[in-house]
């Protein structure tokens, strides 16, 4: 059938997105309608593998239905919880700072002692914090409305200490501490100093750096993702060019490794380093792996972990995005050389200055654009239906404000790790605060954007967008689609 040779080459990720599609049918079964299960069968034109879909489908309704509680009805409820920190952080909002705690909820049984949840991770603000590493035994309030949106209330008052864990929460906030005295004293600028620590670490100290770049389209560079993983690895790899495939792989490997465990197991940071390592053990044992494969182990290892990342707007825009790339971003880059062809270093150097300047800049901006087009084309209609809002200008600042970003992080993580060297984190610093200067500049002249509130946009608008998306996507990874586009160029 049409999709037989796409899951030839790429297995785990038609293995992922069964169980991941098996998992979000689970935890949306109580809102779903039988002419929304309609939709599905489009979903499963997977000619012979059909009933292999089938079965991942099932392997993720397992995994939820083990992992996960039977789906909730509106209410209140009121019991007793099993919770264990996972991140912890301070967050500072109109002058005010409060902990902010992610907690995973291994059981909530109400006062009779029926479970009612169990396997949910929840963020919630905390006045006097638990303590990381411990699972607790703490009184717990779940309200869930009409739309099915839970909201946790724990109280510390309480609590009972049960046993420790592996979550390394103590050990990631001490770090933090120490990662913001360090930034107050490579950067002057308060405003310099919030972006810096958003960008490298994650480390909010003022919510208007987030405000003003979620105005500019550009919120998802604050999210630590692939995009920071690539930084990081380039500068790994040039770092040891001239050393041996194995040791080049122990040190980007545990450079990534030990940058994952800074951040923390966020649904856009587990794919980038899954994907990450999978990539490098690739070149280790000289064998080829696809970008589509490692999208797929990170969503197989989602469902597994945490099966309540599946419904996480975040994870939900992360593999999208991801998507997006490996599926159309061929194909626009194609298209974009028919306006610059490429030219060989002989024939750029026989242009005037002027044209060299141009033709540096124009395959430069194509080929940004070629991610960029088509990230914005796919995640439009979800940004619409779930913020109310899109930022045209975004296309215009994602062509060089990530460039900038690009340069800037490991300027400032060579400065953070050179801090106790006043005179060499001094330098570092003092050039990553000029280019974090420079995109603020660019930031903060922003027009108003394009927003408006669409009201109640029903989910079978984003359910046929994303299948026609993937459908389209999968039929322009066929070689004889490749073949037609290359024809008509």
């Amino acid at each position: 059938m049409v999709f037989d040779e796409f899951w030839e080459h790429h297995p785990a990720f038609f293995i992922g997105v069964s169980v991941f599609l098996g998992v979000w049918i689970y935890l949306q079964w109580s809102v779903l309608s039988y002419s929304d299960l309609a939709f599905f069968p489009c979903f499963l034109i997977f000619g012979r593998y059909l009933l292999r879909a089938a079965v991942g489908i099932m392997v993720g309704v397992i995994v939820a239905h083990t992992c996960l509680s039977v789906p909730l009805v509106p209410g209140v409820y009121r019991g007793t919880a099993t919770v264990e920190v996972l991140d912890r952080r301070i967050t500072t909002y109109h002058g005010r700072s409060f902990w902010r705690e992610k907690l995973y909820i291994h059981s909530f049984s109400d006062a009779e002692g029926n479970q009612i949840a169990k396997g949910i991770s929840t963020y919630i603000s905390a006045v006097d914090p638990l303590y990381g590493g411990t699972i607790y035994q703490v009184p717990a309030t779940l309200s869930v409305d009409d739309s099915l949106q839970c909201r946790w209330r724990v109280s510390y008052k309480k609590k009972k200490p049960l046993a420790s864990s592996w979550s390394f929460v103590e050990q990631r906030v001490r770090i933090r501490r120490y990662l913001q005295q360090a930034f107050v004293s490579l950067f002057a600028n308060p405003e310099i100093r919030s972006l810096a620590g958003a960008i490298s670490f994650g480390v909010y100290a003022n919510p208007s750096c987030g405000l003003l770049m979620r105005a500019a389209g550009l919120n998802h560079l604050l999210a630590i993702s692939g995009f920071h993983f690539g930084v990081i690895a380039a500068a790994i790899l040039l770092l040891t060019r001239r050393c041996s495939v194995r040791w080049r792989f122990f040190w980007g490997v545990f450079s990534i490794s030990c940058y994952f465990l800074l951040i923390g197991p966020l649904p856009s940071v587990l794919r980038a380093w899954i994907a990450s390592m999978l990539v490098s053990l690739a070149r280790l044992l000289r064998r080829q792996t696809t970008g589509f494969n490692c999208v797929g182990v990170g969503l197989l290892v989602i469902c597994f972990v945490d099966p309540s990342l599946v419904v996480h707007v975040g994870c939900q825009l992360s593999f999208l995005a991801t998507l997006a790339i490996l599926f159309f971003s061929t194909l626009c880059r194609d298209f974009f050389r028919l306006l610059v062809r490429k030219r060989s270093f002989c024939q750029v150097m026989n242009f005037s200055l002027f044209d060299k300047i141009m033709y540096v800049v124009a395959r430069w901006a194509f080929g940004s654009a070629s991610f960029i087009l088509p990230v914005f084309l796919v995640l439009a209609p979800y940004q619409l239906c779930v913020f109310y809002e899109l930022s045209f200008m975004a296309l215009l600042y994602n062509l060089c404000i990530p460039l900038l970003f690009s340069v800037a992080l490991p300027l400032i993580l060579v400065s953070v790790l050179f801090a106790w060297i006043p005179a060499i984190a001094s330098i570092f610093s003092y050039m990553a605060a000029i280019l974090l200067r420079v995109a603020l500049f660019c930031v903060s002249y922003v027009p108003e954007t394009f927003s408006y509130s669409l009201g109640f946009v029903s989910p079978r608008i984003l359910w046929i967008w994303v299948i026609s998306f993937m459908i389209i996507g999968v039929l322009s990874q066929r070689s004889s689609a490749k073949e037609a586009w290359k024809a008509c160029l």
